[in-house]
């Protein structure tokens, strides 16, 4: 499934279930406006066989494994809210 990415930093993250594996996915955050997910999660899915929550999944489903790629505005207000969630007010510009 392809998403919009929400955050990106240019880093490559190592696997943290077997800390041997270097580098095996970018370390980025996506979104289909309703989900956010770290990039790495198909890798461990593929990988180690990684449960998924069943919401998801069925969320992914419905929707056809496709993701509406989100506008800047779309990706900005997402941000917005996840702020307000995290520190219970608006981000100062």
């Amino acid at each position: 499934m392809t998403a919009s990415v929400l955050a990106v930093t240019g880093s490559m993250v190592d696997d943290v279930i077997n800390p041997e594996k270097k580098r095996v996915a970018p370390l980025e955050v996506a979104t289909d406006g309703e989900w956010i997910w770290p990039r790495d999660l198909s890798y461990y899915v593929r990988e180690y066989g990684v449960a998924l929550p069943t919401e998801f999944v069925d969320h992914i489903r419905r929707a056809r494994w496709t993701s509406p790629q989100l506008s800047h505005e779309q990706l900005a207000e997402l941000t917005d809210r996840l702020w307000e969630e995290i520190h219970g007010e608006s981000p100062e510009l």
